[in-house]
């Protein structure tokens, strides 16, 4: 019988290629400063270890907010400093947002100009 594997694999496979991809990138940055905007329960902390700080950013009012937010806060006005982050972590988050180019504005907006 040709059965269709249950949906939480498919949901485990593509998580596992999120964070082989996150891990590979990981080695290649460094910095003073990573945003995880969306970080819900800090999966990717562990890979930012090229990073003096990590800073975990979520909504106020994501059904699937973590409890390990450090920041919380609204994605379309982060609550950081013009040129303050290094690196800005997003994953899983675009399609949530009502207004995603301003979102990726903030981004811009935080970044070191080497970001």
């Amino acid at each position: 019988m040709n059965r269709m594997p249950h949906a939480s694999w498919y949901n485990w496979y593509a998580n596992r290629l999120l964070m082989e991809n996150i891990e590979q990138l990981a080695r290649g940055i460094s910095g003073r400063l990573v945003i995880d905007v969306g970080c819900g329960e800090q999966p990717y902390r562990p890979c930012m270890k090229g990073f003096r700080q990590y800073i975990g950013f979520d909504s106020l009012d994501a059904p699937d907010r973590g409890e390990h937010a450090d920041v919380l806060g609204d994605a379309l006005a982060l609550p950081f400093r013009d040129g303050c982050a290094d690196a800005v972590l997003c994953t899983e988050v675009i399609e949530h947002v009502t207004d995603p180019s301003a979102m990726l504005a903030e981004f811009a907006r935080v970044l070191t100009p080497d970001g």
